[in-house]
């Protein structure tokens, strides 16, 4: 996928790592910048994201509750 500000050498690979996650990885130049969990609830009521950008020690967790 190329867009008008994505870099030339950014890739993007993923795989899901159980029933209801999936991981994420953003690369430029095969250096990855940034990870992402991507985890839905037993009850598939909550959807919570994990990001991990590279060289940040604490990761930004984001929530969603389905209304």
């Amino acid at each position: 996928h190329h867009g008008a500000n994505l870099n030339a050498d950014a890739t993007s690979s993923g795989h899901r790592s159980g029933e209801r996650s999936l991981q994420i990885t953003d690369k430029i130049g095969g250096e990855a910048v940034v990870a992402n969990e991507l985890d839905l609830s037993p009850d598939l009521q909550t959807l919570t994201l994990t990001v991990r950008p590279a060289g940040q020690s604490r990761p930004n967790v984001l929530v969603f509750h389905r209304q």
